[in-house]
């Protein structure tokens, strides 16, 4: 399955880091889908950093589509054709209409901080052409 990648997934951009322990930052990922049934790299998860609340917001991806957003397998920036996209973030948010999803996976707030930078992407469950905005608000791990 081929992968679209956003800027941030590209190194075109790059994610804020929350330089202290407990300190809340917030990341806002953006790509334009155009009949899109790909796997889509939206962004990092940086080093040390956990995840502390997400929304998911579209114009609408049209027909009956849904969408999942998670850790990838893959490193940032790779683009292997086996990459899968996990469920810990959004698990088969309703993006058809235009509209705002907020975090409620218990699963993206039990990720622990770990040693390297995690591709975050999504996959959609139709074809699907539209602009998605991911809010990331995660905090670096740490005793506080």
């Amino acid at each position: 399955m081929p992968l679209i990648q956003s800027e941030h997934a590209k190194g075109r951009k790059q994610a804020p880091y929350a330089a202290e322990a407990g300190n809340v930052v917030a990341a806002r990922y953006e790509i334009d889908l155009a009949a899109a049934t790909d796997v889509i790299e939206l962004g990092i998860l940086p080093a040390y950093c956990r995840i502390v609340d997400a929304t998911l917001v579209t114009d609408g991806l049209g027909g009956a589509v849904t969408a999942d957003v998670g850790v990838m397998s893959d490193v940032p920036g790779e683009t292997t054709a086996s990459t899968t996209v996990g469920v810990e973030i959004f698990d088969a948010a309703d993006t058809a209409a235009a509209g705002i999803d907020r975090l409620t996976n218990q699963a993206a707030l039990l990720l622990e901080g770990v040693d390297t930078d995690r591709a975050i992407g999504m996959t959609v469950s139709a074809s699907a052409t539209g602009t998605v905005i991911l809010i990331l608000q995660y905090a670096a791990t740490g005793d506080y």
